[in-house]
């Protein structure tokens, strides 16, 4: 299995249907996707990075902010 962050806009000023920061299993056989959670804490989760250790996941959003 591989794991994968998928990221979305969040808020109307951005006329997004997004929900949040996606975590998804992907089967490495077959490349099925499964969801296991949404973190919807943060607005707009569009950009993502991780550390050089691999250790932390970092998000930003992407508004005129």
């Amino acid at each position: 299995m591989s794991v994968s962050y998928v990221g979305s806009r969040t808020t109307a000023l951005r006329n997004a249907r997004g929900k949040g920061l996606s975590v998804w299993n992907i089967d490495d056989n077959t490349g099925d996707w499964t969801k296991i959670q949404t973190l919807k804490e943060q607005e707009n989760p569009s950009y993502l990075t991780f550390d050089n250790t691999k250790n932390f996941l970092y998000s930003v959003h992407g508004d005129y902010t």
